[in-house]
């Protein structure tokens, strides 16, 4: 309207409107992570049974993790050697829109990381498994060189206890 009327624009708009796209896009790719809705292709991972399935998650939730973590660490760099250059339109200097990538990497890589919280649990169960496996190792390795030993001679000729009689029940009167 200013435009047609006025013969007039706003000064800038268009730059203005690129900064709050950046960041509307890095934050809220970031949001999505946090909520678990960014975008993903599930058709083979929906057909693995629960188990599978969770470290699926958890490989794709560690892969979106470390590509952000790398995008924010490069983009320290990028921005060093290009920040201070000034939009031509609003003088703005470029630094503010380009934090505008590290910020949403190090948000998601954040979010990544509380999701990988809701593992601990599991971590826990895979730990305390495997230290009642490595722990009884030693009373493991005994029974099995116990179970070589040969039967003594005494106890090979004994037959088998006679097996107590049942009928139908077992009652157990007068107990206390």
């Amino acid at each position: 309207l200013l435009r047609y009327l006025f013969n007039a624009g706003i000064v800038g708009a268009n730059e203005i409107a690129m900064v709050l796209f950046v960041y509307t896009s890095a934050l809220g790719a970031a949001v999505e992570i946090g909520r678990g809705e960014h975008i993903a292709i599930t058709f083979a991972v929906e057909r693995l049974d629960p188990a599978l399935r969770r470290v699926a998650g958890t490989a794709s939730l560690a892969a979106v993790g470390l590509l952000n973590g790398v995008i924010a660490w490069q983009s320290v760099e990028w921005i060093s050697m290009t920040g201070g250059y000034v939009m031509p339109a609003t003088q703005m200097p470029r630094i503010v829109v380009q934090t505008a990538i590290p910020l949403g990497c190090v948000l998601a890589t954040f979010y990544c990381l509380l999701g990988a919280q809701r593992l601990l649990p599991l971590v826990k169960k895979v730990y305390a498994g495997w230290s009642r496996a490595t722990g009884s190792r030693a009373v493991l390795l005994d029974v099995l060189v116990f179970l070589d030993q040969e039967i003594p001679p005494e106890y090979q000729a004994a037959r088998p206890a006679t097996p107590l009689p049942y009928a139908r029940d077992i009652r157990f009167d007068r107990l206390s």
